[in-house]
């Protein structure tokens, strides 16, 4: 979830370990920081 409690991803076993996890999470934190600032940049313009 994201700070404003916006689901950005759901997820489950992943396998390859805690590493494979946390990469997994981090393409669901890098999508929404990507989508979040694409729309800063769409209501400033």
């Amino acid at each position: 979830m994201s700070p404003d409690g916006e689901v950005i991803g759901k997820t489950g076993y992943k396998p390859g370990g805690p590493e494979a996890y946390v990469t997994h999470i981090r393409e669901f934190i890098d999508a929404h920081k990507a989508k979040a600032g694409g729309d800063k940049k769409a209501a400033g313009a």
